[in-house]
């Protein structure tokens, strides 16, 4: 992402094209949606941060939310999934304490 901020002179542009790979790389065309999204949120936050750590970390938390979702069997999926996809309810808490967390960043942290 970096290198196409640079290159391009456009942080929106390279965020979103980064966002893009980082969805198909995942190879699952029936998520594809929500993991283009997540690129989305992890972009911005590897370019208000400078650093991948902090998306590193975010990252390994969702994987391990997942992994232990999945093994708590069909019960929780009436609460995580709406129609096949991440309940909108979740999406919204979720995203809204994203930004929280992005906007306790202190203005030195960030770009």
């Amino acid at each position: 992402q970096k290198y196409l901020e640079n290159a391009w002179g456009d942080v929106t542009r390279a965020i979103l094209f980064s966002s893009l790979f980082f969805a198909a790389i995942h190879f699952n065309p029936f998520w594809m949606i929500q993991i283009y999204f997540l690129g989305v949120l992890l972009g911005y936050l590897a370019w208000k941060t400078n650093s991948i750590i902090p998306c590193i970390v975010f990252h390994v938390i969702i994987n391990a939310t997942s992994l232990l979702f999945t093994s708590m069997g069909d019960s929780i999926e009436s609460v995580l999934l709406w129609h096949g996809h991440m309940n909108p309810v979740l999406l919204i808490i979720g995203g809204g304490l994203f930004w929280y967390g992005l906007n306790q960043l202190k203005p030195e942290q960030g770009v």
